[in-house]
């Protein structure tokens, strides 16, 4: 079940307690055999392995790669393509423009538990009607997040570029999944991550 709560113009949503036990439940990713969420984690090892290996002084080089092993973990890429459709969702529904928008991803392990905690933050950057004038703060009632929520996995389901758009693999090399201007991909002012590390197929595996 997934839960928000926004607070003047930011909305924090994460995976609340459910009785689902299946695919679509407190761990979607944890509790799927999809052959896109190996392949993610695959590359998340590899990545890793590299950064653990890592010897060379280069700071600099060594927090990009620190940056990749953090952003290309399967549970990163299920919020990131999931939060790009809710703000492309969010913008048809409330007119507010796209660059108004911004977001950040969490994802983190618990050393002591090796549990995950993860979620999105979806705020208004702009000032005015687009901010803290209203706006983003009026969208938020149950019944409107529960038909956008629908809306949400309708839209990851199918894209009108499909099947051209769902064919896209990812490799180590290549860290875009299923994603197109037609489904995900949103301005590089909206988007903190340069529109990468995106997939469609990851989280429809992913929903009962």
């Amino acid at each position: 079940a997934l839960a928000g709560k926004l607070e003047h113009t930011e909305d924090f949503i994460d995976i609340v307690e459910s009785e689902i036990k299946d695919k679509g439940g407190l761990n979607p990713i944890d509790n799927s055999s999809s052959e896109n969420v190996k392949t993610w984690t695959s590359i998340n090892n590899k990545l890793d392995d590299m950064l653990t290996n890592f010897t060379d002084d280069d700071e600099v080089k060594k927090d990009e790669l620190s940056q990749e092993v953090s952003h290309t973990n399967p549970r990163f890429v299920w919020w990131h393509t999931l939060c790009h459709k809710l703000l492309l969702n969010l913008t048809v529904d409330s007119g507010i423009s796209i660059v108004s928008f911004g977001e950040r991803v969490y994802c983190k392990k618990n050393k002591r538990t090796k549990e995950y905690a993860s979620g999105i933050l979806i705020y208004s950057s702009a000032t005015g009607s687009d901010g803290t004038l209203g706006g983003l703060v009026s969208l938020v009632e149950k019944e409107f997040m529960t038909k956008l929520f629908k809306k949400c996995a309708q839209g990851i389901i199918s894209c009108s570029n499909d099947p051209v758009c769902s064919e896209k693999k990812i490799e180590l090399t290549k860290k875009e999944g299923a994603c197109c201007h037609a489904c995900e991909l949103l301005s590089e002012t909206t988007c903190n991550y340069q529109n990468r590390c995106l997939d469609r197929n990851l989280v429809r595996d992913t929903m009962p």
